[in-house]
């Protein structure tokens, strides 16, 4: 493992991987990743050179664009954690390291699990490209989300990695991070349906989800949100 900045972010590594390890059944594999902490206005630069790997162009031609650009800038800044698949790469703000120890542990355990989502799931990396290429190529080209319906096509993967992330990192917190005191509520009907997955088949149930194809995943989150509001 790579630790760049602060040597800080090792000790904690090495102690949140083996509990997202056992929460997850996933190997963490954290030997290959290089872990950076960053200032919060250095957030967007990373964002911009994946944006500018997958060949788009982040000069923003329209009015639409020059206001998307500076929303993702202001919103990048806000960032507390990311994981980059393209490069394994895990970023941690600074401020991060300004919270309790639990807060800070409990942040790295969520970025951590993408990690886990990351190595262990042959189609992620394809999928968060789709993804990420997609949202990019909308937000700073002439037609602002013209691709939606492929972003709808993926969304049900999303859902999946985004809520089974918070799913974990809240069973972190009540497990082992409770003077964290906070609750991962993105996505709360899907982290309910994985919920009700893991008390049926365990965790292994939630880990076949990966295997599923992007309209079974779309049909298990998108129905069975309609179905639980009727």
């Amino acid at each position: 493992m790579v630790y760049t900045a602060l040597n800080t972010i090792g000790g904690l590594i090495e102690e949140v991987a083996p509990k997202i390890e056992k929460l997850t059944m996933w190997d963490c594999h954290v030997d290959g990743l290089t872990a950076k902490i960053i200032s919060p206005d250095e957030f967007w630069g990373y964002e911009i050179i994946v944006f500018e790997s997958m060949g788009i162009n982040t000069a923003p031609k329209t009015e639409k664009g020059k206001i998307a650009f500076e929303r993702l800038k202001t919103i990048s800044t806000l960032s507390a954690g990311m994981y980059l698949p393209t490069n394994s790469i895990l970023l941690i703000s600074k401020n991060t390291l300004m919270k309790n120890p639990d807060v800070q542990a409990v942040i790295l355990g969520h970025e951590i699990v993408h990690r886990c989502q990351d190595v262990n799931n042959p189609s992620f990396v394809k999928n968060w490209v789709a993804l990420f290429k997609s949202f990019g190529t909308n937000a700073f080209d002439d037609n602002l989300f013209e691709n939606e319906n492929f972003r709808k096509c993926h969304s049900g993967y999303n859902d999946l990695v985004e809520s089974d992330a918070a799913h974990v990192t809240n069973q972190l917190i009540w497990n082992f991070y409770t003077l964290a005191d906070c609750r991962y509520t993105i996505g709360d009907n899907q982290i309910n349906i994985l919920e009700d997955i893991q008390k049926k088949d365990g965790r292994a149930g939630i880990n076949r989800l990966y295997g599923l194809s992007l309209t079974e995943l779309y049909d298990l989150f998108n129905l069975s949100s309609i179905k639980d509001k009727q």
